[in-house]
């Protein structure tokens, strides 16, 4: 597995990318490129490169638990090559590394939220919620 560092120009361009792909989902329209600098330059997220996948995940407690999780909140493939596989290894080893006991994962920028899951199903993930959205 390939993991390297990611420039902040780097990410603006691939934030910038995100930003106006079309998913057909509400979560189109909010995306938007300086807040999402702005997270990253407020909150340091773990942003890395893995195998061609941008990997943005945070460590925390959510707010119904003592226990740290590592709570994935982007993911995006950037380069050929690579397979999820990769991205769910790599989260595996942030969560080893600072001891979390959960990792949690959505399909919130996929075209279609079966087949990531499918995906991730196929390396242990279990598929636990829906989230549902309604534009106003």
């Amino acid at each position: 597995m390939l993991v390297r560092d990611v420039t902040r120009e780097e990410l603006w361009k691939i934030l910038r990318d995100v930003s106006t792909q079309e998913t057909g989902k509400v979560i189109d329209d909010l995306v938007d490129p300086s807040a999402a600098i702005n997270f990253y330059d407020n909150c340091s997220p773990i942003t890395m490169m893995v195998d061609g996948y941008l990997v943005m995940c945070a460590v925390d407690r959510p707010w119904f638990s003592y226990e740290k999780v590592v709570q994935e909140l982007l993911v995006v493939r950037v380069e050929t090559g690579g397979t999820l596989k990769s991205v769910a290894q790599f989260l595996r080893a942030v969560a080893d590394e600072v001891g979390a006991s959960k990792i949690y994962v959505g399909t919130a920028f996929s075209r279609s939220d079966r087949a990531l899951a499918r995906m991730y199903e196929a390396e242990g993930f279990t598929s636990e919620a829906i989230t549902l959205t309604k534009e106003i």
